[in-house]
This record gives C-alpha cells, sequence and structure tokens, in this order.
C-alpha cells in the first residue's frame, strides 16, 4: 500500500492349425493281403475317429504286384479334395522313418510335422490318421518345445558339447531331487502331464520331456543356460490333441561355475523425496555394461544392491546413478581393476554442501560489517531447472544450508518478510558435483526507513520595501533507504510552487536523490511593518 512520505523544513499369441488327414487305403491282389507294417513293426490298434481340427479326405490305393507285404514301407499316393486348404497351401507330405510304436512322421514341405498312425482295418485293407504335430507348446520363458522322436538322450542330441545327464526315471512330482556330484533340481506344480522347474549348482542348457512315443526339447542354449522355466510339457497325442503323460525328464546340465557375491552400497544423506539410486559397471573384456543394479535403502544413510559374479570375474568401471524427475543423474564413477575371488562390497559416498547467512544490514550497503547481526526464521528456496528442489529456515543466529544436493545447476533465494528489503544476494546459478562446497551464499536484509528532507532557501535574505521579490529555492532529498515514488510536490503557504526541469524520471526518487522546486513571494507593507516575513514549507512523496 503506498504512503504519504511528508518532510517539513517514506502379443500376439499364435495358434497353429491341426490338419487331419484322414486316409482309406485299400489293397489287392491275389489273396488275403497282410497287415500293413511300418519298419517291420506291427500295426497299432485300429484308429476309431478323428474329429479334432479340420481335415484332408483322400483315397488311395495299391495293387497288383505294388501292394506291400509285412516288414516293407508302404509308397501311399494322397490324391482327392483338400477340405480348408487353398491352392496356395503346400503341404507335400512325405513318408519318413517309422517308430517303435507304430506311428511313422511325416514332414511337410513347410516344415510341419505330421504324426502318421496306421490302423488294420481288416480283409487287408488299413487306414490312418494324419495330423499335423504341435510346434506351439512354449514354457514360461518363451522356449518353444522341439518335437523329437523316439527316446532321445542328452548325448545322442549334443554328443560333443560333454553335457551331463540327470534323469528323473519317472514322471517328475514335485520335490527336491540331489543331481549326483552337486547341485539340486527342483520339482513344483508337477501334473502328469507338465511341470515348473529350477535348479542350483548346475546350469541346464537342455531339459527332455518324454511322453508317449516321442519327447519335446526344450532348449536354453540361446539363453547362455537357465536355472529355471515354467509350464513345460510332453509331446501332444495326435489321437486326442492333448499331451501325452509324461514318463521320464532328462536335464543336460554343466556344473555351475563358482561365484562370487558383489554388492554396491551407496551412503548418501538427505535424499530427496522420490529419487531412486542404481550402480551401473562394466566387466573386462566388454565394452558395454552390465545390467544395472537397484540400490535399496537399508539402514540410516545406506542404499544398497547385490548381483552373483563368476569367480575371477574383473570389474573394471562402476558409475554411481540416481533418478530424479525421471532423469538419470551421475553422482560418480570409479575405473578399477578388481578381480573377484571373493564376495566383496564397494562403496560410494555422496556429499554436497551449499550454506550462507542472512544478517541484518543496517546501512543497507550490501556488506555484512561488523556488528550486523543475523537473522533467523527466514524461508530460502533453493531450485534446480526452474523448479522448487528443498527450502530451510535461518537459525537463531542467521545461518542456512542444504545437504548434498543432487549434481546439477541451482539457483537461491529469500522469502522476503514485511517490512524488509534485500541488499544482497547470491547472483545467478551454480554448479553442484560430488564433493561441492558452496560457502557464503549470503542475503543482506535492511528494514525500510522511508524519508524525506526539504531544505529551503531565499535570495535576497533581506528586502526594503514593498514590492520586492523574494526567490525561494526547495532542495527535496531522498533521506531514507528505500525508493520512492512520485508525484513529488513542495507546497508552500506563502507562495506557489514548481518543479524545476531535473534528468531522469522525475516520479523515481532513490535513496540520496533529490529533486529541486522553485517559488517567488513579494514583500507587502504588512511584512515591511512586521519587519520580518515567515513562511512553512513541505515535501510530498509516496513509499
Amino acid at each position: 500500500m503506498s504512503r504519504m512520505v511528508r518532510s517539513n523544513s517514506l502379443l500376439h499369441r499364435v495358434f497353429k492349425t491341426y490338419l487331419i488327414l484322414v486316409i482309406s487305403i485299400m489293397f489287392t491282389g491275389a489273396g488275403a493281403s497282410p497287415p500293413v507294417s511300418y519298419a517291420g513293426e506291427a500295426a497299432p490298434p485300429p484308429e476309431t475317429s478323428a474329429d479334432v481340427g479340420e481335415s484332408v479326405v483322400a483315397t488311395a490305393s495299391v495293387a497288383g504286384d505294388d501292394a506291400p507285404v509285412a516288414g516293407d514301407d508302404a509308397p501311399v499316393d494322397i490324391a482327392g479334395e483338400t477340405e480348408g486348404l487353398t491352392d496356395s497351401d503346400d503341404v507335400g507330405a512325405e513318408a519318413d522313418s517309422a517308430n517303435s510304436d507304430g506311428d511313422s512322421v511325416l514332414e511337410a514341405t513347410d516344415g510341419s510335422r505330421i504324426a502318421s498312425t496306421s490302423t488294420s482295418t481288416g480283409g487287408g485293407a488299413t487306414g490312418g490318421t494324419v495330423r499335423i504335430a504341435s510346434n506351439s507348446q512354449t514354457s514360461g520363458r518363451g522356449v518353444t518345445a522341439i518335437f523329437l522322436e523316439g527316446n532321445p538322450t542328452c548325448s545322442s542330441i549334443s554328443p560333443s558339447e560333454g553335457y551331463t545327464e540327470f534323469k528323473i526315471d519317472r514322471a517328475p512330482t514335485n520335490g527336491v531331487y540331489a543331481v549326483p556330484g552337486g547341485g539340486t533340481v527342483t520339482i513344483s506344480n508337477a501334473s502328469s502331464t507338465s511341470f515348473d522347474w529350477s535348479a542350483s549348482g548346475i546350469i541346464v542348457y537342455k531339459v527332455v520331456a518324454k511322453g508317449g512315443p516321442d519327447a519335446n526339447l526344450y532348449d536354453y542354449v540361446p539363453l547362455g543356460g537357465a536355472t529355471w522355466d515354467t509350464g513345460l510339457q510332453a509331446p501332444i497325442n495326435t489321437q486326442n490333441n492333448r499331451p501325452y503323460g509324461l514318463s521320464h525328464v532328462s536335464f543336460c546340465f554343466k556344473p555351475a561355475p563358482e561365484t562370487v557375491v558383489k554388492t554396491f552400497e551407496l551412503t548418501y544423506s538427505g535424499a530427496p523425496a522420490g529419487a531412486t539410486f542404481f550402480a551401473r559397471y562394466w566387466l573386462s573384456g566388454s565394452s558395454s555394461p552390465r545390467p544395472d543394479v537397484p540400490l535399496v535403502a537399508g539402514a540410516a544413510t545406506k542404499y544398497a544392491g547385490s548381483v552373483t559374479l563368476p569367480k575371477g570375474s574383473t570389474i573394471t568401471r562402476v558409475d554411481w546413478y540416481a533418478t530424479y524427475g525421471g532423469i538419470e543423474i551421475l553422482l560418480g564413477s570409479e575405473t578399477m581393476s578388481e578381480t573377484l575371488n571373493a564376495d566383496k562390497t564397494n562403496t560410494f559416498t555422496y556429499s554436497a554442501l551449499i550454506n550462507g547467512m542472512k544478517f541484518q544490514d543496517l546501512n543497507a550497503d550490501g556488506v555484512k560489517d561488523v556488528g550486523e547481526s543475523g537473522l533467523g526464521g527466514w524461508r530460502i528456496e533453493l531450485s534446480r531447472g526452474g523448479a522448487l528442489y528443498a527450502s530451510t529456515i535461518t537459525d537463531s543466529t542467521g545461518k542456512y544450508a542444504f545437504l548434498n544436493p543432487l549434481p546439477g545447476s541451482y539457483t537461491l533465494a529469500e522469502v522476503l518478510q514485511p517490512g524488509w528489503f534485500q541488499t544482497v544476494a547470491p547472483v545467478g546459478s551454480f554448479t553442484v558435483v560430488n564433493g561441492t562446497k558452496l560457502w557464503d551464499k549470503d542475503f543482506g536484509n535492511a528494514l525500510q526507513n522511508p524519508e524525506l528532507a526539504l531544505v529551503k532557501s531565499a535570495a535576497p535574505a533581506t528586502y526594503d520595501a514593498a514590492g520586492d521579490v523574494i526567490a525561494y529555492t526547495y532542495t527535496l532529498t531522498n533521506s531514507g533507504n528505500v525508493t520512492l515514488m512520485g508525484p513529488f510536490t513542495v507546497t508552500d503557504d506563502k507562495a506557489a510552487t514548481s518543479r524545476a526541469d531535473v534528468p531522469g524520471d522525475p516520479d523515481v526518487l532513490a535513496p540520496g536523490a533529490q529533486i529541486t522546486f522553485t517559488a517567488a513571494y513579494t514583500i507587502t507593507q504588512a511584512d515591511v511593518d512586521a519587519g520580518s516575513v515567515t513562511n512553512v514549507a513541505q515535501g510530498f512523496g509516496v513509499f
């Protein structure tokens, strides 16, 4: 509020379609035809239905001298209409080798696998059901099962890799299984057709899930090996489109390398709300960092996280980070050549300081002089990127401090209290990094003292007769410590005043600045009779 100042004298999931080929085969020739067998084995029992998925109905015939005999593979010509397929679909099935259960496996030209079961229908004729096997059996870790015929083992799958096989020679049940030579395999969520697994002390590269005549292979080599997975199944039974019951499971593994635990521990006092921390590290021989290690708040000012590494690993660099306001902020970086032969903890302490004082600037000169004391109870604000980062209150001696602000650029400001004005303050922005100590970020304040002084002079100083003219000059000075605003006026009870032309803004009067006014007074006979003239002048401005 303005006051008058007066002076006297202011995902998507993909499902494969199962195609059923119902093949009716008739053999003709002299005499009764023998039952068809594959690879020297007797044919399985007759198939009674095939009602799952779309179908292809065809008729094939073998006659005369071409009729098959027991122990021979039967050539089959498939002809007829293809239901559910288009001209562009190329099944192109070719007979493959038969297995010991009487099932043969065919391969389509598109790479799909087809399981074919032959059946005897009497009178020398045979019929069969042909089905595209499932390729969509995928584990919880995204490993798709690979269909393998027969009874594969670790050595038959990967003879040159040197895997050791651990076999659970029955359908696995929930429990912990000891691995000879060290390590364990834990089975959980087991059913007759599926299971989850985890391992300790070994690295598993392949798992064979045997069920029915064949097996599913789960290959973890692309993952660099594994120690767990979920949802492994036996192959699909082509007769009912459901997984076979598990008969045994084999784990192809190598002993896990010796490991050490590397712990990263950050000491940080006064972390801002919402800040999180992590460590990023590099191993010898790699230009790329390993996955970040989150640092979790622990006791007092500690934040820590750990990672398990092969024994003998060498760490070459560690970066310590904070995440604040969605931005990664580097706290500090260390280079080293640290070979880990035992568990080890790396520590890092972040420290930074900004402090200063608020004092009463008695003479408002912007300098803390002897005898000018601190002002307690004032709010000081620290801003980062134009937003308030932290605030604090000066103590009884006027001191304040900001402990460990994150690295970055900052500005300081005070919250003014009524009746005071600022005489000095930290100017501009300043940068904080680890180890920064910014001292003497001081603020000076003075009590507002708006005041005007008026000095009047007359010329001539004497008069002789009525009609003499006295010229008055009035000098209006801002004698306070705050800037005053116009309009500035001087009144005189004897004469009308006018302001002299002055440079600058005539309506702004800084401390110590002056404005001059003038007036003229004509002596009267009464003044002559009185022997003197007394007049009263006043000066005015606004604060």
